[in-house]
């Protein structure tokens, strides 16, 4: 009895990993608002796509780096050139990161010798 209640909460617990499901976070900061979709493709799995858009002063920054972090300390960094004031980013995949639902991003973005943190949330209902 005691095998069959292990592997049937191990189930659950697998199952709240969220496979297949796809997430939709933003967050902003003084110069710079993020949209950010996530689809989980396996518990270690998932690619991520979106926008990062400058709304700071003028003059626009030409480029810009930004890296995206998550919980479980996974992330990629990434270069941009900026020819307006929204970059549009698909694909991005990441084979040792994990999310699961109501996690947070946080974004780091540096440009011009500056640097800010955005903090992603979930805008799931």
């Amino acid at each position: 009895m005691k095998k069959v209640i292990t592997w049937v909460l191990l189930a659950i617990i697998l199952s709240s990993c969220g496979a297949g499901e796809r997430y939709e976070l933003e967050g902003s900061s003084d110069n710079w608002e993020v949209f950010y979709a996530v689809k989980v493709s396996s518990q270690n799995d998932l690619t991520g796509s979106g926008t990062i858009e400058y709304t700071g002063p003028k003059p626009v920054p030409e480029t810009f780096d930004y890296m995206v972090h998550y919980k479980n300390n996974g992330s990629g960094s990434f270069g941009n050139e900026l020819s307006e004031r929204k970059v549009n980013f698909e694909s991005f995949k990441c084979e040792s990161c994990y999310f699961v639902e109501n996690d947070e991003v946080k974004v780091e973005v540096i440009w011009n010798g500056k640097k800010e943190n955005i903090i992603l949330k979930t805008n799931n209902e």
